[in-house]
Formats: structure tokens, C-alpha cells, sequence
């Protein structure tokens, strides 16, 4: 674990660096805004009424597992056992699929504006779980 944080807080020097890297940032998260905006329409749009949460949650964690497998580069967690893999993933992962399981239901229940207000507390509760969990106090 820590020689991912390590990595990542040189990934994170190197972009405050780098004007590209920085361009680049803000752009995709404003594409991140733009998604997240207008995924309850998308939904409602494209997903069938019939179509269970459950089955639109298992292909969402699918999808995520692909692009994991494909974009983390192959030694990264090549000193990982199964046991510490389960351990620190483990509850992250079950909150997540029970969060994509409430989301999923509001989607269908929700107009966009109050959808993404509720959903944006996700952001404090990450910072409230790591807290009680990890004991990691929050920073600038």
C-alpha cells in the first residue's frame, strides 16, 4: 500500500508541474461533470424500466474490473497476497456495490437535480469512512 501512495504522490508532483498534465485534468473533469450530470437521463433513457438494478450494478462493477486489469500496469500489486487484497478492498468494494445498488433506484426515482445533489454526500461520507476505518484525517 504504501509504495502506491508513494507512486501516486510523484504522479501528483509531476502534473502540478507540468502545464499538459494540468490542461488535462481540468478537461476530464469536466467531462466527469458533464457525465455525471446527465447519467440520470442516459438512464432513463437508454435502460429499460424492466431491467433489474442488480444486473445494471454487476455490469458497472464488470466494466470496472476490465478497465482495472487493463490500465494498472502488471507489477503494481505483485507484493499483494489475496488475504491483504480482500482485507484492504474487501469493505471498499461492498459499500461501492451497495451504493451502486441505492443509485441505480434513484436514477429511476429522482429528477437529475436532486439525484446529483444526493449523490455529491458521497464525497463526505468517503472522508467520514477513511476517517473511523483508517484513522486518515483529511487535508488541503
Amino acid at each position: 500500500v504504501g509504495q502506491c501512495r508513494r507512486r501516486w504522490e510523484r504522479l501528483g508532483a509531476a502534473a502540478q508541474r507540468d502545464p499538459a498534465m494540468q490542461d488535462a485534468g481540468l478537461l476530464l473533469m469536466a467531462l466527469v461533470a458533464l457525465q455525471v450530470g446527465i447519467q440520470p437521463q442516459v438512464t432513463r433513457a437508454c435502460v429499460a424500466p424492466t431491467v433489474t438494478g442488480q444486473s445494471l450494478v454487476l455490469a458497472e462493477l464488470l466494466v470496472s474490473i476490465a478497465f482495472a486489469v487493463v490500465l494498472v500496469p502488471g507489477g503494481a500489486f505483485a507484493t499483494w497476497s489475496a488475504a491483504q487484497s480482500a482485507m484492504i478492498a474487501g469493505p471498499p468494494a461492498v459499500a461501492y456495490a451497495v451504493r451502486s445498488m441505492v443509485k441505480q433506484a434513484a436514477y429511476r426515482h429522482c429528477d437529475g437535480v436532486t439525484f446529483n445533489v444526493v449523490n455529491q454526500t458521497k464525497v463526505v461520507f468517503c472522508a467520514i469512512a477513511a476517517w473511523v476505518t483508517m484513522g486518515e484525517v483529511q487535508s488541503l
